[in-house]
């Protein structure tokens, strides 16, 4: 055989001989089809890890990270892990970017925190839905105010024992708290999750007119979030303001509000799954993110008193709009399995019809309101929306998406309320609310306050 020949036959065995080895070093990954028994979320993260996993082969000098994204990948998805099934989709879903949704439906779903730590003054004012009982002076006078317009004719031997002296007070300062506290739970595209929150709202307003009313108030509140499974946890601290206004003339009122957040969020994600096989490692870490972003909320509530001696029947309506952007942020702590989550935003606009029965008890000391009120609210704008991840080491940016849950059209709120004025100008009140018909998800409000006029 000439030489010539020799050399070209030569080169197609060494073609052939690196395409064989090759085809033995690429990823089992690439073989990878996710079991039945995947959820949406665990297929998606699969699939994209698997895609990562392929072209991670392609680069020569990986980073400490990289290479354990590479190997951690290649134990998970050919399931050189040894688990069933059940036990490789709970793997694949631990190192799903599932946590980041606690952020947006904790302070969404529900409604506006902020229309919550406002409505209490609001009732005060004689405004808003509520249903809670304060006391206020208009024109030199004594008036018991339960959101519904319970009058001086209510409670009035009470209220004479103790008439104010000199002129209506124009100013009022108010100090109100808010707690909450519920569950979420786990569906195939969330992880479930414990919550509780607590707030503060302090505020001035100002008597404009015999039927206007200016303010201004300034809140904080802290949210934590605990994942079922000690899977992580969320917390999340805001710092707002709101303006508000109302007005009223007879029966009628109308009240309006607009606020500002700035909310900053951390998020712990605990990812842990075992391995029954010498071929592949156990892991137990926690990936640690921050991040931060505005919220906008916007509302406008109306509503009409219809009065039978101590008894006060209130049907009122509101519309309430929340603006939420959360800026991305990359994870810590994980080496290979640190995500990088892009930027979310959401939008949701609520409307709530409902009515609130207030009855007058005038004591010896004061006058006590008892009432409750229930509410049929519906969502017009917030949908299931997608959380956008990729692994941070990847050079490639191999972004997938998980899909949230889609938040429910219709629910309704019911609670109860007491509230004792005991002089003209300093009343208190406690008030507790529940959510029902929220699918997968228990929710419980309550808030209390004082209120001092001058």
């Amino acid at each position: 055989m000439k030489p010539y020949s020799l050399a070209v036959v030569g080169g197609v065995v060494a073609l052939l001989l690196s395409a064989l080895d090759a085809a033995a070093q690429a990823p089992k990954s690439t073989l990878f089809t996710p079991p039945a028994n995947f959820t949406e979320t665990q297929r998606i993260t699969a699939n994209a890890i698997t895609s990562a996993c392929v072209r991670q082969g392609e680069v020569p000098n990986r980073s400490a990270d990289l290479q354990d994204l590479y190997n951690r990948c290649n134990e998970i998805v050919p399931n050189l892990l040894g688990l069933s099934d059940a036990g490789l989709a709970d793997a694949v879903g631990k190192i799903a970017p599932g946590e980041a949704t606690g952020f947006s439906t904790t302070i969404t779903q529900p409604g506006a925190r902020q229309f919550k730590l406002l409505a209490p003054r609001l009732a005060t004012l004689r405004l808003g839905g509520g249903g809670l009982s304060m006391n206020m002076n208009l024109d030199g006078k004594a008036f018991a105010s339960t959101g519904t317009n319970v009058r001086s004719d209510a409670g009035g031997d009470a209220l004479a024992a103790n008439p104010p002296t000199g002129p209506a007070g124009r100013l009022g300062l108010f100090l109100n708290g808010n707690g909450s506290f519920g569950e979420k739970d786990s569906t195939s595209r969330e992880v479930g999750f414990d919550f509780d929150q607590w707030g503060l709202l302090a505020g001035a307003d100002y008597r404009v007119t015999d039927n206007v009313v200016l303010g201004v108030a300034f809140n904080y509140s802290k949210t934590s979030a605990d994942f079922h499974g000690a899977l992580g946890d969320t917390d999340t601290r805001s710092y707002g303001g709101l303006l508000y206004g109302t007005y009223y003339r007879g029966a009628f009122y109308a009240d309006a509000h607009t606020g500002f957040n700035w909310n900053k969020f951390d998020v712990t994600r605990r990812i842990v799954y075992e391995s029954l096989s010498a071929a592949a490692s156990s892991v137990d870490r926690t990936a640690k993110g921050d991040t931060e972003g505005p919220q906008y909320t916007a509302g406008l509530g109306a509503g009409y008193d219809f009065r039978a001696g101590p008894v006060t029947i209130t049907p009122y309506g509101r519309v309430e709009y929340i603006h939420l952007d959360i800026d991305g942020y990359t994870e810590r702590g994980a080496e290979g399995l640190n995500l990088t989550v892009r930027k979310q935003d959401v939008d949701s606009f609520q409307s709530a019809l409902g009515a609130t029965l207030a009855y007058s008890f005038s004591l010896p000391f004061g006058v006590l309101v008892p009432q409750i009120h229930g509410e049929w609210r519906h969502e017009f704008l917030n949908n299931d929306r997608a959380i956008t991840a990729k692994y941070a080491a990847d050079p490639f940016n191999t972004f997938f998406a998980i899909p949230t849950d889609r938040p429910d059209r219709d629910f309704f709120a019911v609670g109860a309320g007491l509230s004792l004025v005991l002089a003209p100008r300093v009343s208190a009140f406690f008030n507790y609310e529940t959510i029902l018909g929220l699918r997968d998800v228990t929710h419980h409000d309550f808030w209390a306050g004082v209120r001092v006029e001058f």
